[in-house]
């Protein structure tokens, strides 16, 4: 069964008050839901994840510190996957790991939280964790090729075009589609069109929303030390 460490805990699950709890109600916290019903967990990330998209549309500034933002979050994930600071991982964890998170991301795609979902795409298709080429679900690749084509990168255009005939606050925009497609239409010139995609974003502003997880709050990892992390892989 996939694990995941404390601090993963922390950072994914961080807002249900984990930091508020001492060390041994912390270790039967991650005990309790990594010896649980495998669906009760995923279900749990997944809901966590929603309300952290949610939250972090609600702060969306387009421009490079989000971008930088998002890269950490990115990096962050990757170091949670690939990295244990007590002792060596052994690639069959990291496989193991990884299908867990690909489970997170067919249901929040299916869900439609976008941003999750790029955020775990992102993440898995990281140079890093490619090298080390964990053993994904039969199915994953075709999953992976249709979020691809949904999201419609480099430009995002497509995903754009798609929130502009969203009529609900469920679905939840994949940010890392937004700020680039922001981004791109200023330096084209083409101000109307950035306007238009961040009057999508703004309503998000207005919306109840709980707090951002730590994941999209923590500091930059160079690739040099994520290199350095990967090293140890067994």
């Amino acid at each position: 069964m996939p694990t995941l460490s404390e601090e993963g805990v922390r950072l994914f699950l961080g807002a249900i008050g984990t930091d508020s709890l001492s060390s041994k109600s912390l270790r039967s916290f991650v005990w309790n839901l990594f010896h649980s019903d495998y669906d009760e967990r995923l279900d749990q990330v997944v809901r966590q994840s929603w309300e952290s998209s949610r939250a972090l549309a609600a702060e969306f500034e387009a421009g490079q510190q989000f971008d930088e933002r998002l890269e950490a979050a990115v990096h962050t994930l990757l170091k949670l996957i690939i990295y244990n600071p007590i002792k060596k991982i052994k690639k069959r964890t990291i496989q193991k790991t990884v299908r867990f998170w690909v489970d997170v991301m067919k249901k929040t795609f299916k869900t439609q939280d976008f941003q999750t979902t790029h955020l775990i795409l992102n993440t898995i298709s990281h140079p890093i964790l490619q090298n080390v080429n964990p053993k994904m679900q039969s199915w994953a690749p075709e999953l992976i090729k249709i979020i691809r084509l949904q999201l419609g990168g480099p430009t995002y255009t497509k995903h754009i075009r798609f929130w502009g005939t969203v009529r609900s606050d469920t679905p939840l925009p994949s940010l890392f589609a937004f700020n680039r497609f922001i981004q791109v239409r200023q330096w084209q010139d083409k101000q109307y069109e950035a306007n238009a995609a961040l009057e999508m974003i703004d309503i998000f502003k207005y919306l109840e929303h709980e707090a951002v997880r730590p994941i999209y709050n923590q500091a930059p990892i160079s690739n040099f030390k994520l290199q350095r992390m990967a090293a140890n892989i067994t």
